[in-house]
């Protein structure tokens, strides 16, 4: 096995999935080297499932293989296989902290932030120091109303890490709720400054300027985003927003145009057209797109908003307009995803203290000991 580890230590990956698979060939139930072909794989960007799967199947008592397994059905969009993934590693081992908190980067993902704070406080009782467990709970605390809560957590983590960008990107999100701008807007600077490369934590920032009226400056974060992430929707969503304010109507809508084009049910995007829409008076194809938003999002505050201004009151319309203040009332503590950091940093090599975010890196913890 040691040329294969030497490979791998010197990211040599397409030599190392080569010689992996020369191997497998003799030797087939080697989980070990399963998990050294899923690495290689997914370090040159390939689908590493079936490696992973096969490690798992090979290594039935290994939590770290169901665990990786885990990430990689998280990665394809299959959060029910993913939680399975995870369930069968800590069924292994209940105290594995790695799978408790990436079963709550899971349920954060599916809104089950009651569940993630469980999962979270979890993780934390088996790693007190676990900085990422720390910044997962700060996220679903936020969700629940709970920003004092968040704000602890989140400084919590960084006494643990102080180099933790996704922890100060989620304060400054925290600060931001807690209407503490400029705060905000430190913390937003402090993830940039470790990464500058945040598309998030750009993104972020230029909302927060935004909101101060500081239109240029955030046009130009939310295109730094954009370039970092061409694919980032909510930037280009927020970017529409930020042309709209300056009547740049054209541009706004040509970007609104670029973020459907790559997800055609952004209820945020499509709410940002209505407002185009009536801000050149053409209330019914407003009307019809706030109407798109609810289908896609009923608790949309913006949308039951717009519609609000839209429609002329009567006493007949007293239901209408109270279930349309709900989500209006609601939004006060609102988190969207697009605010939370979205990545994460693989070690060269796994380790157990890598940890596993929303982007679900291709492997996490230790390569497990090879039983043949």
């Amino acid at each position: 096995m040691g040329p294969l580890i030497a490979l791998l230590d010197a990211g040599c990956y397409a030599e190392l999935e080569g010689a992996a698979r020369a191997l497998l060939s003799t030797r087939p139930q080697s989980g070990f080297v399963w998990q050294l072909l899923a690495v290689a794989l997914g370090k040159q960007g390939k689908d590493a499932l079936e490696a992973l799967a096969r490690a798992a199947q090979c290594l039935p008592d290994d939590a770290v293989a169901h665990l990786n397994l885990g990430n990689a059905f998280g990665r394809l969009g299959r959060p029910e296989d993913a939680a399975a993934s995870f369930g069968r590693a800590l069924a292994i081992n209940p105290d594995f902290a790695e799978a408790h908190n990436n079963l709550a980067d899971l349920q954060l993902e599916l809104g089950r932030d009651d569940d993630a704070v469980a999962s979270c406080r979890r993780a934390l009782k088996a790693r007190p120091d676990f900085a990422e467990a720390h910044e997962n709970l700060a996220k679903a605390s936020a969700r629940l109303g709970q920003l004092d809560e968040a704000v602890s957590n989140c400084r919590r983590a960084l006494e643990i890490r102080p180099d933790f960008a996704e922890a100060h990107n989620t304060l400054g999100t925290v600060l931001r709720s807690l209407a503490r701008l400029e705060d905000a807007m430190a913390s937003f600077r402090r993830a940039l400054l470790v990464n500058p490369d945040f598309a998030e934590a750009h993104l972020n920032l230029a909302n927060a300027l935004r909101s101060i009226g500081r239109l240029d400056d955030a046009v130009a974060g939310y295109r730094r985003a954009l370039l970092i992430k061409p694919d980032l929707v909510a930037a280009y969503t927020e970017l529409g927003t930020a042309l709209r304010l300056q009547r740049r109507t054209l541009e706004s809508e040509a970007i609104c145009r670029q973020a459907l084009a790559i997800n055609p049910h952004s209820a945020a995007t499509l709410a940002v057209l209505a407002e185009l829409r009536a801000d050149a008076g053409r209330f019914a194809e407003a009307e019809a797109l706030y109407r798109g938003v609810i289908s896609i999002d009923p608790e949309s505050s913006e949308a039951w908003a717009g519609l609000a201004r839209l429609r002329r009151m009567t006493p007949a319309d007293e239901a209408w307009l109270a279930k349309g203040c709900r989500p209006t009332r609601n939004c006060l503590y609102a988190m969207p995803s697009a605010n939370i950091s979205m990545t994460s940093k693989i070690s060269k090599r796994p380790s157990s203290t890598t940890s596993v975010r929303t982007s679900w890196p291709s492997c996490v913890g230790p390569l497990t000991t090879d039983p043949c």
